[in-house]
């Protein structure tokens, strides 16, 4: 990545982290749902918190000036507050072919969020994203 990068070129990355969603009230099924759409990303090889690791990865590696924002977007209403019942849904053959969870239990488990986000009184957001800024110098090592 640094290569592709004239001297003074400018690096952002943006990476979610997983661990920040919020759901209030509590519920179990959106617990259940996160662990499982974490479980099914980890199984592919991802990490799903690397957001927070990287200004240190660009810091060892010599890139200057690295800033780091957060943004996270929090809904009561609307079609992005069902995030994690839509990614679920489209996880689903992954899913049981990793032998995660059987059909039954995926289906029922939307179900369970589908019902939670639809209730106007649930506070859902997204997940973190990490917002890295940074500067390649002549310095910055591959």
């Amino acid at each position: 990545m640094l290569d592709s990068l004239n001297k003074n070129g400018k690096i952002v990355i943006e990476e979610p982290d997983m661990s920040g969603i919020v759901h209030y009230p509590y519920n179990k099924f959106m617990d259940e749902g996160q662990k499982l759409f974490n479980r099914c990303i980890q199984s592919q090889g991802a990490d799903i918190n690397i957001g927070y690791k990287i200004p240190q990865m660009l810091n060892q590696l010599g890139v200057e000036n690295i800033q780091v924002s957060i943004q996270q977007d929090c809904f009561m209403l609307g079609q992005l507050k069902c995030t994690l019942h839509a990614v679920l849904k489209n996880s689903t053959e992954t899913i049981i072919q990793q032998k995660l969870a059987t059909q039954e239990h995926l289906d029922r488990l939307i179900r369970e969020i589908t019902s939670y986000v639809n209730q106007k009184e649930t506070l859902v957001t997204r997940p973190r994203f990490f917002q890295i800024f940074g500067t390649k110098t002549s310095e910055t090592t591959k």
